[in-house]
């Protein structure tokens, strides 16, 4: 029988200690991939993307990411496209984009997302389509809009599904091959001809923009739950009553802390802890005003708005950190518009301009310890004359060097 060397057996252990190990690391720390993708468009010319992908931990669960990791930031950069194209700036959120849109004539990139778990529905405000849409105009910044009705039914033309373990996925070549007729190899791309393939395994609402959802999201509930009744004077004088709740998890859980709020001394010594939701609900208004749905999401309430006549309830919030604000987009401004027309869905819309310097009109200070069980308008208005300018009133000039500092290197 052959002697084996003990030098051999050390290294075959080391490194599969090392696979371990690395494996170990990749399942606390989370992966990030980055990959070259072919895409085609509406009018069939085709771009090539410089794309990335974060992914977090293995969970499981919800429809999930790529072998059940839950995406943390996607990108897109456009590196090929026609000259007379104007590109846009790279795109970068926490969302899956799954179609990338082009209008030449006007100048006008559109990118739809959508996401993985359920907690990014949340953060969308519990939206009746599992999608929101980004915009650029003439190579301007993006912008959150209102889902275009244009865009449903249109095919996903990017890949919903990147694997964690990197692209392109060599390890399908040869079940691409058998699909694919005249399929060629392509070492450092994803084709057009691939992605097409591979989206097709994939769920209705990646495939398609849909028009109708049929939502199995269950509401994401925290451990604890603070709640409050709270008086709201609006701009007409009429003073409404609210139902608020707030849940939120441990400190470092979700994000930083951040600094502990008053209000007539609850919660004092025990700090502020980031919040995954928040939630409003009307439960006393007058009676020629049109009721609501309940609104949800993570951000901050600050003012609520009603318009009478064209029975149009918004409501404009702000994020409590920086990784509040990379959700949004990276926006101009620190606040997001969340709007209910004749009692429908709240629908995330364009910061107004004639929002803009308006007086806020709710307490955005949650007690960490509990507090009054009613919150007045005049307690309201105290607490905002000593809180950050942004929560005072919707501000039309801000300045986001406070966060820029966290997004070096992305």
């Amino acid at each position: 029988m052959k002697k084996i060397k003990k030098g051999k057996v050390f290294k075959a252990v080391g490194g599969l200690l090392l696979i371990g190990i690395t494996a170990f690391i990749f399942d606390c720390y989370g992966i990030d991939i980055k990959w070259q993708e072919e895409v085609r468009m509406m009018d069939g010319e085709m771009l090539i993307l410089h794309r990335t992908a974060k992914f977090g931990q293995f969970k499981g669960g919800d429809w999930s990411g790529p072998e059940g990791r839950e995406e943390k930031e996607m990108s897109l950069e456009v590196l090929k496209l026609p000259a007379n194209w104007v590109a846009p700036p790279v795109w970068r959120t926490d969302y899956v984009p799954i179609l990338l849109d082009y209008q030449p004539q006007e100048y006008t990139w559109s990118v739809v997302a959508t996401f993985y778990w359920c907690k990014s529905w949340w953060l969308l405000g519990g939206a009746a389509l599992p999608y929101v849409e980004y915009q650029s105009i003439h190579g301007g910044p993006w912008q959150v809009i209102p889902l275009e009705e244009r865009l449903f039914g249109r095919t996903s033309n990017l890949l919903t599904g990147p694997s964690y373990k990197g692209e392109p996925r060599r390890t399908q070549t040869k079940w691409l091959r058998e699909v694919i007729p005249n399929y060629k190899e392509t070492p450092n791309l994803v084709t057009a001809e691939e992605t097409d393939w591979r989206n097709r395994r994939a769920g209705n609402m990646y495939r398609t923009i849909l028009a109708k959802w049929d939502n199995n999201c269950s509401p994401f509930v925290s451990r604890e739950m603070i709640w409050w009744q709270e008086e709201v004077s609006m701009a007409d004088g009429a003073i409404l009553l609210l139902h608020r709740e707030a849940s939120r998890g441990e400190a470092g859980t979700y994000g930083p802390e951040v600094p502990t709020y008053w209000l007539n001394g609850y919660g004092r010594g025990r700090p502020f802890l980031r919040m995954p939701s928040e939630k409003l609900e009307m439960r006393k208004l007058p009676p020629n005003w049109t009721l609501p749905p309940i609104w949800r999401t993570e951000y901050v309430p600050i003012l609520l708005d009603y318009q009478p006549q064209e029975h149009i309830w918004s409501i404009v919030a702000t994020h409590l950190d920086c990784k509040g604000w990379e959700l949004l987009g990276r926006p101009s401004l620190p606040y997001v518009e969340y709007q209910s027309k004749d009692g429908g869905p709240w629908q995330i819309i364009l910061l107004e301009q004639r929002l803009m310097g308006r007086k806020s009109n709710l307490f955005p200070g949650v007690r960490s310890g509990g507090g009054p069980e009613l919150v007045t308008s005049e307690e309201t208005d105290r607490y905002l004359q000593s809180a950050d300018i942004r929560y005072q009133r919707v501000l039309s000039d801000w300045n986001p060097n406070s966060c820029s500092p966290n997004l070096e290197g992305k």
